[in-house]
């Protein structure tokens, strides 16, 4: 991140870095540029094109599963067995 920079200096900083100066948002003021190596950004697109939108979301494991759902009745029969519970002492 440099900040506002005149487009000679920010062309020749990509030209220095071997990348290229790429607009990324031209209507705003001052337009936004990025230097980035352009062949790299179009191939890593293509890629995430291939392999379509559910992984370009990500993946769901085994862990984004939803839980089972709880009847409101089988709540009531574990509190139920919760408050029969003795506590602090001991059975036996």
């Amino acid at each position: 991140m440099h900040g506002v920079i005149a487009t000679r200096d920010a062309i020749s900083m990509a030209q220095e870095a071997g990348l290229d100066l790429v607009e990324i948002s031209p209507t705003a003021a001052p337009p936004v540029a990025k230097i980035l190596d352009y062949g790299k950004y179009k191939y890593e697109a293509q890629k995430r094109q291939e392999r379509g939108p559910q992984e370009a979301e990500g993946h769901r494991g085994q862990g984004d599963q939803d839980a089972p759902g709880i009847d409101i009745h089988d709540y009531e029969v574990k509190m139920r067995s919760v408050h029969r519970f003795p506590r602090g002492r001991r059975q036996g």
